[in-house]
């Protein structure tokens, strides 16, 4: 995967604007590994050991609550045997809660999600609309009774009055609602469509590292837990760890 794909995918999924208190990442490089810059982005990499390296670029330094962090993985095998790498390799933890690396799937059953959860609120509309159109169409009966006092005594009176109802409103009503309803589900396909679209440079993708090979994937977590202080991602590989560590603080 090239970066520039991945900060593009990132790019639009995170608004221009910061929001208050936004999630920020900052590297604490240990003492085996070089930081440089790609792309305007930070890059830490860890030396080699005799058996693999590995690479990290933050693709996301700040972000918002309900977002999540995107890294950049790079990962080359330097032995002479071809090497399996799978999100088992990869572990990521925070000091408080936990937090955990999404698949390509992960991704995908967001994006169905998120389309249930319109369809759901189109139907709980759908519901609202009918009520609503059919109180307005249909005719209100309503009792009175009156009583009034002549020199012979009183006298009560009781009656009915029937409004007949509004058909323009309620085709009024059954009109605005009809383009919410389809509203609501347009805006949940989109919102699943662009999800779906950016699975594939999101998600983690296991491969089969060739003898000195490399292969690059993305690391997008899920959310990061509100105490959460201190970041770890460790990456194993021809048993060999690769540990990269980053201080979490919320600013505005």
């Amino acid at each position: 995967m090239k970066l520039h794909v991945l900060l593009a995918t990132v790019a639009l999924l995170v608004p221009a604007e910061a929001f208050a208190k936004d999630w920020k990442l900052a590297l604490v490089p240990g003492p085996e590994q070089e930081v440089a810059y790609q792309d305007g982005r930070q890059v830490v990499r860890s030396k080699k050991p005799p058996k693999s390296g590995a690479a990290l670029v933050v693709a996301t330094e700040r972000f918002a609550p309900k977002q999540s962090p995107t890294f950049l993985l790079t990962v080359k095998n330097y032995t002479d045997q071809p090497v399996n790498f799978t999100l088992a390799n990869v572990v990521v933890t925070v000091d408080v809660g936990e937090v955990s690396v999404l698949s390509v799937s992960d991704i995908e059953a967001e994006a169905r999600s998120v389309e249930k959860k319109a369809k759901q609120a189109a139907m709980w509309q759908a519901i609202a609309v009918g009520l609503q159109a059919g109180s307005a169409g249909m005719s209100q009966t309503s009792t009175y009774n009156s009583r009034s006092y002549t020199p012979y005594g009183s006298v009560a009176t009781y009656g009915t009055i029937t409004t007949p109802g509004n058909q323009a409103a309620s085709s009024a009503i059954l009109a605005n609602g009809t383009a919410q309803i389809q509203a609501t589900r347009d805006q949940g396909r989109a919102a699943a469509n662009e999800i779906l679209q950016s699975a594939d440079d999101r998600g983690f993708h296991p491969a089969t590292i060739e003898p000195d090979g490399l292969s690059n994937t993305a690391l997008t977590l899920t959310r990061i837990p509100p105490k959460a202080t201190t970041l770890r991602v460790e990456v194993n590989l021809n048993g060999e760890a690769h540990t990269f560590v980053f201080q979490l603080s919320q600013v505005k």
